[in-house]
Formats: C-alpha cells, sequence, structure tokens
C-alpha cells in the first residue's frame, strides 16, 4: 500500500511477466529436438512470474531438427554460421529478431536466457576465433576441416540485442538460477524494476525519485555500499539535466547496485542503519534485543529473516513512518505454500 499523498503507486503483485528461452519451458525447439527444461521455472518460482518463450532459431525460420550454429570470428563482434556449413551465416537475420522483440518487450520485469547458446547465451559463449595456416590446437577444439585453433567468450547474438536495447533489464542465465543467493537478487531485481516503471511520467520528477529512493535504499545499502553513496549524492544535489536524465542515471545506479551480491556483513550494515532510524523511539532493552541478533546474524548464528521478523516489531516506532515503508522489509514476495527465499 501507498500512503496517501504519496507520488509512489503500490509495490507490483505478482504474477510479474518475464522472457525466457522457450527450450527452458520443455518445449523441443533445439536444434537436435530436444530442450532444456529448467525445474526453476515450474517449481521455485512458481507463482511469481508469468513467461513468454522466444526461441530466436526457430522465429527466424531455422526448422527443428536443424543444423547447429557457432560463434566464429571476433568474440566482440561474432558472426553465427554452421557448424559444417560456414556458408550460413544468420548474424543478421538473428540480431534483427532481437531488435523487433526489444521493441515490444516494455512490460517484461526481466528475461531468463539460454546459458552456452549461440544465440541466446548471455556471456560466456564459445567463440571459435579463425586463424591462418595449418590448426595448432588441441584436437578436441577442432572440427575436420575447421580452420579454428582458438575459442574466445563471448554473447549470444540475440542475447546482445535485448541487454542493449535495455541495460536495467533484470537479465540472467538459467543455470545460475540453480545458486540460491542469485536467484534472490533476480527476483528482488524484477520487482523493483516492475515498480520502478510502474512510475509511468513520473519519473521525471525529482520528489518521486527521491520518494522511491527513500524505500529501497537500505535494500541497495545491503547489495552495494559504492552505489548507496553515489546514488545519495547524486540525489542530495541533483544535477541540473534535461528531462529524463536524472531518472536514467538513477535507474542505472540502483539496478547495478542490487545485481551485486549482498553478504551477510552488507546486510548486518542495512539492518544497522534501520535500528538507528528507530532509535528515537525504542527503549534500552529493544535496542539491546535489535543489536544482539544483528551481531549473531554476522555470525551466521540468526537467519536474516529472524532479524526481519523482529525489527518488523518496532517498525512503527521510527519517525515518519520511514522504516514501516522500506523495501528491504520485503524485497519480494513470500513464494507459494508459505516458501521463502531468505
Amino acid at each position: 500500500m501507498s500512503a496517501p499523498g504519496s507520488k509512489i503507486p503500490p509495490r507490483p503483485h505478482p504474477p510479474l511477466r518475464l522472457g525466457i528461452s522457450l527450450c527452458l519451458l520443455g518445449e523441443g525447439v533445439r536444434y537436435d529436438g530436444s530442450h532444456k527444461r529448467s525445474s526453476l521455472c515450474h517449481d521455485a518460482l512458481e507463482g511469481l512470474f508469468e513467461y513468454e518463450g522466444i526461441c530466436p532459431e526457430v522465429a527466424i525460420g531455422m526448422g527443428v531438427p536443424r543444423a547447429p550454429i557457432q560463434l566464429v570470428g571476433d568474440p566482440a563482434r561474432p558472426r553465427a554460421k554452421g557448424v559444417e556449413d560456414a556458408s550460413v551465416d544468420v548474424t543478421d537475420a538473428l540480431a534483427n529478431y532481437g531488435r523487433r522483440v526489444a521493441a515490444r518487450i516494455g512490460d517484461f520485469a526481466g528475461y531468463v536466457l539460454m546459458n552456452g547458446s549461440p544465440s541466446c547465451g548471455m556471456h560466456a559463449v564459445r567463440v571459435h576465433v579463425a586463424v591462418r595456416g595449418p590448426a595448432v590446437g588441441r584436437p578436441a577444439e577442432r572440427r575436420p576441416g575447421a580452420r579454428h585453433d582458438r575459442v574466445g567468450e563471448g554473447s549470444g547474438i540475440y542475447a546482445r540485442e535485448i541487454m542493449a536495447a535495455d541495460p536495467c533489464l533484470p537479465v540472467v542465465e538459467s543455470v545460475r538460477l540453480e545458486d540460491a543467493v542469485v536467484r534472490e537478487s533476480f527476483v528482488t531485481r524484477t520487482f523493483a524494476y516492475a515498480h520502478w516503471k510502474l512510475l509511468g511520467p513520473q519519473r521525471e520528477s525529482v520528489g518521486a525519485i527521491l520518494e522511491f529512493h527513500s524505500r529501497y535504499k537500505y535494500l541497495l545499502l545491503a547489495h552495494s555500499a559504492a552505489e548507496y553513496r553515489r546514488l545519495g549524492r547524486l540525489l542530495a544535489n541533483p544535477p541540473a539535466v534535461g528531462d529524463g536524465e536524472l531518472a536514467s542515471r538513477y535507474i542505472h545506479g540502483l539496478m547495478s547496485g542490487l545485481s551485486r551480491a549482498a553478504t551477510r556483513d552488507s546486510h548486518a550494515d542495512a539492518l544497522v542503519h534501520l535500528v538507528r532510524s528507530l532509535e528515537p523511539g525504542l527503549n534500552s532493552a529493544s535496542r539491546r534485543e535489535l543489536t544482539e541478533a544483528i551481531e549473531a546474524h554476522a555470525r551466521g548464528e540468526v537467519p536474516r529473516a529472524a532479524v526481519l521478523t523482529l525489527l518488523a516489531r518496532h517498525q512503527g516506532s521510527g519517525p515518519n513512518g520511514l522504516v514501516s515503508g522500506q523495501v528491504y522489509l520485503e524485497p519480494h514476495p513470500t513464494l507459494p505454500h508459505g516458501r521463502n527465499m531468505l
């Protein structure tokens, strides 16, 4: 809920809309007719998202099954060519399709990509670097008739266009969602970004940005003290820039900061700041109870969820509702069936 007179709309409710590589939903659209179904999309994140599955290779008419492709050339700007037939080049088709999709995904809160794919891989996709003369690389890296013996890393052609069109869009590769910390960070970023988008034209208002930041600043502090300080300085003395420029600088900083992994120590720092904001309304016993709980969490003896529960009991004591409006207390909805990611 938003406070009366607030410039900020209520936070979004699930399910949020996500783009996803279609093979991750169990569709047999890979070059050999197989899929890469991710149980996380159906189980661990159940109820939080609704998915639009997209396979760019099928979308440009390559069919199933199809001859496989690989990235070749300069890792910074590779080409997508056939593995067996290097005269097949689908680079421009994949890039053009990526730009068409990017133009219509304004309602997406994030995107899950298939790792290692020459079309959908986010990064660290194998790029075969052409060389002159006889192949001298390890046999495992050479195919008969191929003129490649060095391997670099790059981004999939389609994925590059999606990420370039909206650098703030939370994007993650499916394999990384196996990590609970990465998974929580991704969910947190999608809900923060979806909330930001709900501001609409108000994003150009300094007042709206300040209020938005006041709710997210402790969450940001838990992920990146550097971005917390940088954005604090930016908003304390907003530069005289054109419409939308301040908003752009702010959301880039916020999403960059939230993409960094939070640690027990950084969470403890954020929790200490929250307790300080409550101090005018706390008695010594309550202050001691909160401080001891935070110290125990920093030592790994108490889960963060327990500290947040304790803190929530005291939130009404904070001046001007400062603590009660903090997204840090609930960065994302509780998962279905009572499961929580904390």
